[in-house]
């Protein structure tokens, strides 16, 4: 029998999901790992009900009220909506488990709500991804871009799901950034093997990483990563070399990044800008404030001339001799005041 106490103190959470999986008298794998919502409801004691709204304690697409014996989801997509259920089930699992139920309550409040936060997401992809043969989670460290995009598309999983999951596996093992992005490079999901502050926020553009997806068209990409990753503060991580596979349907990007030095972590400084203004005084700028955004390519405008790089900035609507804009309405009148 599993030693819990030992795995609740320090095991890593790949062997509590294991432990619970195999301790589990009600699961049908193959039926879970093919059709989810099928192998839940087929267990008496839980049903599986769609919701569009959901209480703010969920864990984001899902909720299980243990009293009711319901799991809650909000309809996200198959492949999402497969591994929100397993999440579900696990709460179920480890809330009911003789055992592994009172280690939790030995908990407090804020690490039984981690711990088993931890153990529902690798329960759901040790479910669903059960054909990750051991061949694989040795490449995983040569090409884990290559090893997502084809789990992905050999399984039910959710790109996140994938992500999560030779995440956990890489974890303290190698150095590692995993990200899935959309096509234009806004990142889906992210998780790093190594510190919690190099993750790219959820939501933020990677020009880079737009740059990557649209390289992997035509194959596995891999290579210096020259653009770096975009924080807050304007900062970059530089210094990585970055893998990226497509994923099957061509939806979103599979991106791995990892220091180019062995025993590095990356290089994080600010960044620099380029001024396309010959008329400014500054040929590059850093930035030390909050900075004006160009409307068409997003970048920071010069601190000086209010101008950046932009490709698409015409030369005719600024002042040769001031380096302000012209609005339309001084071009029209020719009526444009210089402040030089």
């Amino acid at each position: 029998m599993p030693d819990w106490a030992r795995l609740a103190a320090g095991g890593p959470v790949t062997e509590v999901a294991r432990a619970l999986i195999e301790t589990c008298p009600y699961l049908d794998l193959g039926v879970l790992q093919t059709d989810p919502r099928a192998g839940v409801n087929a267990i008496a004691e839980i049903t599986v009900v769609e919701r569009e709204r959901l209480p703010a304690a969920s864990c984001g697409g899902g909720y299980y009220d243990g009293d009711l014996g319901i799991i809650y989801i909000h309809p996200a997509g198959n492949r999402r909506d497969n591994f929100t259920i397993l999440h579900e089930l696990a709460h179920h699992m480890q809330q009911t488990h003789p055992e592994w139920g009172y280690v939790l309550l030995d908990l407090s409040k804020d690490a039984r709500r981690k711990m088993e936060e931890n153990v529902c997401n690798a329960i759901a992809a040790r479910i669903l991804l059960t054909d990750l043969q051991p061949a694989d989670e040795t490449n995983v460290d040569v090409s884990p871009a290559a090893v997502m995009a084809d789990l992905h598309e050999r399984s039910a999983a959710s790109p996140s799901a994938v992500l999560q999951h030779i995440a956990t596996i890489m974890e303290h093992r190698s150095k590692w950034i995993l990200a899935v992005s959309g096509l234009d490079g806004t990142v889906m999901h992210s998780r790093a093997t190594y510190g919690e502050n190099y993750p790219p926020a959820r939501g933020r553009a990677q020009p880079g990483f737009a740059a990557l997806a649209e390289e992997a068209r035509t194959g596995l990409v891999r290579r210096r990563f020259t653009e770096g990753v975009h924080y807050d503060k304007n900062l970059r991580l530089q210094d990585m070399y970055a893998h990226a596979a497509l994923d099957s349907t061509g939806r979103c990007v599979f991106i791995a990044l990892t220091p180019v030095a062995r025993f590095g972590y990356g290089k994080l400084e600010a960044a620099t800008y380029l001024c396309g203004n010959p008329g400014c005084e500054r040929d590059e700028y850093a930035l030390d404030r909050e900075p004006i955004l160009c409307d068409v390519c997003g970048e920071p405008k010069c601190p000086s001339c209010r101008q950046c790089e932009c490709p698409n900035q015409r030369r005719s609507d600024v002042c040769g001799k001031c380096s302000l804009t012209i609005s339309p309405y001084e071009k029209q009148t020719d009526t444009h005041e210089c402040r030089r």
